[in-house]
């Protein structure tokens, strides 16, 4: 990725943010949807996460609903998902997603869901409440985080970019840390089984 020294001061985002998408638009075809609609059909369930900024919400997005749907547009709305969830503010503009409440249509600022959770096991409004389950068999919840969720410690360098990116992800570990544990007391609270795997500290 290419860093625009003129954009990280007076633009969106330090990266330009076309490489991401022609990236995505190599792989996410008309065929992959196809396969993904199919999955969907068969109960199989893909979501992915961004942050809906101007709201200050998570965003959860039913990617094989929008798939198997006859909207003319999913492709596309598929595509801009997917480059808004790797959109890490300040690193890369946001992504401006078409939406329509009753008869008015309007655009949406969206960046990477970690911004808002980073980790969504449990929808949020459910969080602190108990849930009744029919079943007496008490449900597995098995989280596995790709990378750390303790402190690390590395020396930054005295740039912009370097430390609005160690702050970013600062966050990110922060938040990780706080939805895990509310997670783990929702799943106590309820007689779940609660299993996370993560990276060890001491992993380089």
């Amino acid at each position: 990725m290419r860093v625009d020294g003129l954009n990280a001061i007076f633009g969106s985002g330090a990266f330009k943010t076309e490489p991401l998408k022609l990236l995505i638009a190599r792989y996410i075809d008309e065929d992959l949807l196809h396969l993904v609609a199919d999955q969907h059909r068969r109960g199989r369930r893909l979501f992915v996460v961004t942050t809906n900024i101007d709201a200050q919400r998570t965003a959860l997005w039913n990617m094989g609903a929008i798939a198997a749907s006859d909207y003319s547009e999913r492709l596309q709305l598929f595509r801009d998902i997917l480059v808004a969830s790797a959109s890490a503010p300040g690193l890369f503009a946001p992504t401006y997603i078409q939406v329509q409440a009753g008869n008015v249509r309007f655009q949406e600022m969206h960046v990477d869901g970690a911004v808002t959770s980073n980790v969504l096991a449990v929808p949020e409004s459910v969080l602190l409440q108990k849930v009744a389950f029919r079943s007496t068999a008490k449900p597995k919840l098995y989280i596995i985080v790709n990378g750390k969720v303790t402190p690390d410690f590395a020396v930054i360098g005295d740039g912009t970019l370097s430390i609005v990116a160690r702050s970013f992800y600062s966050t990110v570990k922060a938040n990780t840390r706080s939805t895990l544990i509310a997670t783990y007391d929702f799943a106590r609270r309820n007689g779940w089984q609660f299993r996370l795997a993560a990276i060890q500290p001491d992993i380089r």
